[in-house]
């Protein structure tokens, strides 16, 4: 997924949780204004680097142990907040960027590297009784399940996604 403005390369890492898939270092649910843009932005670099995690599936089952993991996605889905997992990164070294508007032209030259997009899976979290079934929506996950402290009857349900999100699925999270 291109992200709407490239950022630092040290702001997300591989197997990161996020909230907002299209501001990584902002967990607010809607921010009108990224969206507005007043011009087109050319980027040229020396050099394009993809990174990605092979098997997604193994990290992410270490970090969902995690109880401050946990309670990250629970509070999350009490809030009626989707979470997404980072599965690969691309990045630009030594990139200038320019941007071309009606009334100005403006580059910039940034000598470190900059995250251009990023690809996600997405990560579904359920608190529900221990005998539920699963509907059929949660077919494409991986899930796992864990205890809730003090609730014998309910269960912490994490799902990972199958599938990296498609390039149709992340545009969809642009109209957001």
């Amino acid at each position: 997924m291109l992200l709407p403005t490239p950022l630092p390369a040290n702001s997300i890492q591989l197997g990161q949780l996020l909230l907002d898939p299209l501001d990584p270092t902002h967990t607010s649910i809607s921010d009108k204004a990224r969206h507005h843009s007043s011009g087109v932005v050319a980027v040229d670099a020396e050099k394009v680097a993809h990174i990605s995690l092979q098997e997604p599936r193994v990290p992410f089952d270490d970090l969902r142990k995690d109880p401050a993991v946990q309670s990250f996605l629970r509070e999350a889905t009490e809030h009626g907040r989707n979470a997404y997992y980072i599965t690969g990164i691309h990045t630009l070294k030594n990139p200038n960027r320019s941007h071309t508007r009606r009334d100005s032209l403006d580059i910039e030259n940034n000598e470190s590297d900059l995250i251009l997009s990023i690809e996600l899976r997405r990560v579904k979290c359920l608190i529900s009784p221990r005998d539920e079934p699963h509907s059929y929506d949660d077919l494409d996950f991986f899930w796992t399940y864990h205890a809730i402290d003090g609730q014998h009857d309910s269960q912490l349900s994490i799902g990972l996604g199958m599938q990296d999100l498609s390039d149709m699925e992340a545009g969809r999270l642009r109209l957001f």
